[in-house]
């Protein structure tokens, strides 16, 4: 049986070129968050601190080396820390700085010994260790193409679907055979009326805020509802980049809590700059609504807000009236197998389809691509990776998806929330 192999570099050119050149003698698959790496079987993962997660990164040690994986870990030889971190956990298969996908090859057969790492561990104990402020995600490395002086075909619809064909299984919302949605029984739409249905004119709405954009300004409160497929899936990190982002243009901006859920109340207590209102709290410069607050979001319309963006939570669960009034309805989604079908339940929601906005997290430009050729005539938008939603660094993403509702004379500036935390929560 082929041995399983994680590849969860995080790094997107190193990713497909490993793929290419071992998946027909190993059984591959790329990675993109920590905890799929401690959920699923692999016998091998080859990790950097880059890759996304809500476990850091000792953790993902602890538990990967508890289930017997063997971890092959590249790292900055400046690192200290990750460096003390795999010593500590036996794991002597480290490679530094510039990555040659053969060096990678070879490891994978010829794991390091404890006496070839000798030098490194050496140099550690030399040097104590000062707890200095972590490095994590903090390597820069020089992938070295080994294939330079070869010449590059140019993406083909046929070779983003074979490399597609790789990574994703077929019973997954999309057919890569046919470039279309699988028609399979009780998991996903008639794929005849989800893409070749005529655009129809859509209802007017329930009761929707008025709200007047004009050139240089917005009167009114325009309301952004942020739902997800399911849960977990980012829902309340897109809310705050959001949010962020119409700050850094100068505009007032309410964040409310429409679920059941303690993430803001975590928020409220973790950052020391909080400023406590009669409802609600400031942070960052603009003004977060708990779901302990109870506050009734009515009351909220008339409070100036230039925006109000709502955390609806899961759509299967989420206050739909209130959904279906907002001015702009984004929905968050991921791209892997078993997320798909999530949004494959939205899609069957005819009157809202074609008037949402899809967000997809965790995803490389080309699964991107190719989702979005099968959700052809949908608005379709790729997530960047921003670990910090605090700091506005999606202006291209967020320019484009709300581009009808933001006035033309707003300036774009960055800004970003300096963590402070309490406690030594964070740290």
């Amino acid at each position: 049986m082929k041995r399983k192999i994680a590849i969860a570099t995080a790094i997107e050119r190193l990713n497909e070129t490993l793929i290419e050149k071992i998946n027909n003698k190993y059984t591959c698959e790329i990675v993109l968050y920590r905890g799929y790496l401690i959920e699923h079987a692999f016998d091998i993962v080859i990790l950097s601190s880059r890759l996304d997660g809500e476990e850091d990164l000792e953790t993902t040690f602890l538990e990967l080396i508890k289930q017997g994986k063997r971890i092959i870990f590249l790292t900055t030889s400046d690192n200290e820390e990750e460096k003390r971190l795999c010593i500590k956990y036996g794991v002597f298969d480290i490679i530094f700085d510039s990555l040659k996908p053969s060096d990678i090859i070879h490891l994978i057969e010829n794991p390091k010994s404890v006496k070839e790492m000798s030098h490194v561990i050496e140099t550690l104990r030399e040097k104590p260790d000062d707890n200095n402020e972590s490095k994590t995600n903090s390597l820069k490395v020089e992938i070295v193409d080994e294939s330079i002086n070869q010449p590059k075909s140019e993406p083909t619809k046929k070779n983003i679907v074979h490399k597609i064909n790789k990574l994703t299984k077929k019973n997954s919302l999309l057919d890569v055979d046919s470039n279309e949605l699988n028609g399979k029984e009780n998991n996903t739409l008639d794929k005849m009326n989800l893409y070749k249905e005529g655009k129809k004119e859509p209802k007017e709405d329930i009761e929707r805020p008025v709200v007047t954009i004009i050139k240089d300004k917005i009167i009114g409160t325009l309301v952004i509802a942020v739902t997800g497929s399911m849960q977990r899936i980012g829902t309340t990190h897109t809310c705050i980049s959001i949010a962020s982002y119409l700050k850094s243009l100068n505009q007032s901006v309410g964040v409310v809590e429409m679920h059941e859920s303690d993430n803001f109340s975590i928020l409220r207590n973790a950052y020391e700059d909080v400023i406590e209102k009669e409802k609600g709290f400031l942070l960052n410069g603009f003004h977060f609504y708990s779901y302990e607050d109870s506050i009734n979001f009515f009351e909220i319309l008339h409070n100036d807000f230039n925006y109000i963006v709502l955390d609806m939570g899961d759509f299967k669960t989420c206050n739909k009236t209130e959904f279906l009034r907002a001015n702009i309805r984004i929905v968050v989604s991921g791209v892997k197998d078993w997320e798909i079908p999530n949004l494959d339940q939205y899609l069957k929601e005819k009157d809202l389809k074609n008037k949402s906005k899809y967000y997809f997290t965790f995803s490389n430009k080309e699964l991107f691509k190719f989702v979005k050729y099968n959700l052809s005539g949908l608005e379709c938008y790729m997530a960047p990776f921003t670990p910090d939603p605090f700091t506005v660094d999606e202006n291209e993403v967020f320019s484009s998806m709300l581009k009808d509702v933001i006035p033309t004379n707003t300036m774009k500036k960055k800004k970003r929330l300096f963590n402070i935390w309490k406690g030594g929560i964070g740290k």
